[in-house]
């Protein structure tokens, strides 16, 4: 259609349009992909964006709200619309619209939640799109399968050819079959070879299980703003990467750490009564 009308056709759409692109080889030698990825937690960039986006669309509600505290909040926003713009927008109007209705003048955060999507739904939507995502990312494999249709070897050719006259080089001469070397005889008492055990050897037995678990006092809007989700138990120093998942975090049960190793990773560390990130970084 394109050669014929002399016009771009623009397709935009869901990650569905990378069948439409494949159909065939004229399609996909004609076709070029802009890829529009939603915001990702673990990119600061991302995470800057999304409040900023979140803020600007808070200020064009018809309705009274503490901006301040919803915007204290904006890890249930990423998490309820798994970090895309327009899972947001549907949501924030389906809540004025039943607000207005309900002739309420204020937007709370209970009538956001109340209008929020569920965490099937949610899981759902996050699975489908690491899915497509997946897609878009270069695989290996998918390059020796393309050397297997073209007919090429996944080992690199040579670098320069021989000159134009030179002699072919010759090949070389099968060498004469050798017998396999004996193995030698050890004497009797002699004690065979093997790697002896350094350092702790682990246990043998079940793993003993920690009495630290439970939730803890560390907010899920600190772990958001600093990107670290490694918190340390403070019973055994196992590790573990918390997922904020509603207004309090929880430590799950897990088995006692037995090496004695030193970390130098950044983690969260209770000290008394609070949570700090080590080795000392803010």
């Amino acid at each position: 259609m394109t050669n014929v009308t002399g016009v771009v056709h623009v397709l935009v759409g869901t990650y569905d349009l990378l069948d439409f692109r494949n159909l065939n080889g004229q399609a996909a030698r004609r076709g070029h992909d802009i890829h529009f990825p939603r915001y990702r937690l673990q990119h600061e960039a991302d995470r800057q964006a999304f409040q900023g986006v979140l803020h600007s669309l808070l200020g064009q509600l018809p309705l009274a709200m503490d901006t301040q505290d919803l915007l204290n909040h904006w890890y249930y926003f990423y998490e309820r619309s798994i970090g895309c713009v327009g899972v947001l927008k549907d949501w924030l109007v389906r809540t004025v619209a039943s607000t207005l209705h309900a002739h309420l003048p204020t937007l709370t955060l209970a009538r956001l939640q109340a209008h929020a999507l569920s965490n099937a739904q949610c899981e759902s939507m996050a699975m489908d799109a690491h899915a497509a995502e997946h897609k878009l990312q270069y695989a290996e494999s998918s390059r020796d399968h393309l050397w297997s249709l073209l007919g090429m070897s996944p080992t690199p050719l040579p670098a320069s050819s021989p000159a134009p006259g030179a002699s072919p080089p010759q090949a070389a001469e099968p060498s004469a079959q050798t017998a396999p070397p004996k193995t030698p005889r050890r004497r009797v008492g002699e004690r065979a070879p093997r790697r002896d055990a350094v350092g702790n050897m682990p246990q043998t037995g079940p793993t003993p299980r920690c009495a630290f678990a439970g939730a803890i006092a560390l907010r899920p809007d600190e772990i958001a703003r600093t990107g670290v989700a490694r918190v340390e138990c403070p019973e055994c120093g196992a590790t573990r990467t918390l997922h904020p998942h509603g207004p309090t975090m929880t430590f799950p049960a897990h088995a006692k750490r037995l090496t004695s190793t030193a970390r130098k990773d950044v983690r969260w560390r209770r000290h008394d009564t609070t949570w700090e990130l080590s080795p000392g970084q803010a």
